[in-house]
């Protein structure tokens, strides 16, 4: 009886190294597609089927250390330009700063 088993134990241990060595490929590509820029990020998830990057890869662990950024406590926030409400301008950071008057950030929404 043990010998009916002995026989699968290769075949399996191979294909579990071979599914767990494309579990590390496909991570590793998409935490450095995740560090690429935003549309190139959006173009390569474009392609890719359903939820698989959310149901088998940790997606969300890898998207926050991609994108973490290296700003520490009392560093200048980064220039940014955006566009207002009515799409008739765009308003940037450093402008803002230019004029002596704090700048709150506010990301979220009131609805």
């Amino acid at each position: 009886m043990l010998q009916k088993y002995q026989r699968f134990k290769k075949p399996l241990i191979a294909t579990v190294c071979v599914v767990a060595a494309l579990w590390l490929f496909a991570t590793a590509s998409l935490y450095g597609v995740m560090r690429q820029s935003p549309e190139h990020f959006a173009r390569v998830m474009s392609k890719i089927r359903g939820p698989v990057a959310f149901l088998v890869l940790p997606f969300e662990t890898l998207w926050i250390r991609a994108r973490a950024g290296n700003l520490q406590l009392g560093d200048p926030a980064p220039d940014f330009s955006l566009a207002k409400l009515d799409k008739s301008d765009h308003v940037q950071l450093s402008s803002l700063n230019a004029q002596g008057r704090p700048v709150v950030l506010v990301f979220g929404s009131y609805t």
